[in-house]
């Protein structure tokens, strides 16, 4: 199983790639429209360029479910079997590298926004940084070192009262989820609804990993049996999932609806991830390349979205007919926020900073 994790950190990577070139595509479709549409030219895309991101974001939507899942396994993996809890010395090191890589891209995020003239006051910035705000996806860093911090006292239920701990932590994170679906329909958030950068939000997924760390045999066995069903039950939250969020938009118009994760989304990712690790003993296509994006995960996840919005910046001013093309456009999207990560990360390789590579990308 511990290889299939490791396959899994490359699909999570590869998922957040695939759900946020698909926001950049819906940004073309709609807010960019004006930039390549008009009464005798080209005509925004239609129903069917809609639907395939639409598709593709949901499919994509397990990302951050996986990845908490897959940091929470080799914390219990860290942890042995002999220790009660993790040391705090081992958290330590697993922040250190996940704090100094983030205030550095979340510095160069704040630097290119000041090269286009926008203005912070210090204040602003260090508040950013807190909770992840120099960029729209840097709230998972926050989010992963709170979690990080939770994992000692999560560790001994985790081991020995799994059904209690996995009990309260969904409840906690369903809770969370069901205090947004008053503004689906033009309402406020419940008094409880927390931001994602708050551990409540997303704690489940690091205590399922866990979970599945400290009782991986177990859990095996089970999930080979039922990966079957595990896998159509995924397959069948695609659709519902595009058809629940279909409801909802059409319910907030003409009022722009961020996305926001739902019950069918949870459900989607819960089942997606355990019927994946129940082919745990099958042959993964393209494992070699998963593996690779999976050992480079948190360096692409760090720069992958400043490179598809600096590259679809440049397609709006340069080559705006492309912005008419989803087709075309999302693999572009996806060839940015995988191909420049890595390129720079090859680059640094090549360079004295090596030696400082791990500070740069994790």
């Amino acid at each position: 199983m511990i290889r299939r994790l490791v396959y899994l950190s490359g699909l999570a990577i590869l998922g957040v790639v695939l759900f946020h070139a698909a926001g950049m595509g819906f940004v073309a479709m709609f807010a960019w429209a004006p930039r390549y549409a008009s009464p005798g030219g080209p005509q925004p895309a239609g129903l069917a360029a809609y639907y395939f991101l639409r598709v593709l974001e949901q499919a994509a939507v397990v990302g951050v479910p996986a990845f908490l899942c897959v940091s929470g396994f080799f914390v219990a993996i860290a942890t042995g079997r002999t220790r009660r809890a993790i040391a705090w010395q081992a958290v330590g090191k697993r922040i250190q590298y996940l704090v100094i890589p983030y205030l550095l891209w979340s510095l160069a995020a704040y630097a290119l926004r000041f090269l286009e003239g926008q203005r912070y006051s210090p204040g602003d910035i260090l508040a950013g940084l807190v909770v992840g705000r120099a960029n729209p996806v840097f709230y998972f860093v926050p989010l992963v070192i709170q979690l990080y911090l939770l994992s000692p006292f999560m560790a001994p239920p985790a081991r020995n009262r799994w059904k209690l701990l996995l009990a309260v932590t969904g409840a906690m994170t369903l809770a969370v989820q069901l205090s947004w679906y008053p503004v689906f329909w033009g309402g406020r958030p419940l008094p409880w609804a927390v931001p994602s950068w708050f551990f409540p939000a997303k704690v489940f997924w690091m205590a399922l990993g866990m979970v599945l760390g400290f009782h991986a045999r177990e859990f095996g066995d089970f999930l080979v049996r039922r990966r079957a069903w595990l896998l159509a039950a995924a397959l069948v939250c695609i659709p519902l999932g595009v058809a629940e969020w279909e409801v909802y938009v059409r319910a907030a118009a003409p009022s722009w609806l961020a996305h926001t994760e739902t019950l069918i989304d949870t459900l989607y990712s819960l089942a997606f991830i355990l019927a994946y690790l129940g082919y745990s003993e099958s042959a993964v296509p393209g494992d070699a390349a998963l593996s690779f994006l999976g050992s480079n995960a948190f360096g692409i996840y760090l720069t992958h979205a400043m490179a598809i919005e600096y590259g679809a910046r440049l397609i709006y001013r340069y080559g705006p007919m492309l912005l008419g093309e989803p087709f075309l456009l999302q693999p572009l999207f996806v060839c940015l926020g995988l191909g420049v990560p890595l390129t720079l990360m090859a680059l640094v390789r090549l360079t004295r900073l090596r030696a400082w590579r791990v500070y740069i990308f994790g």
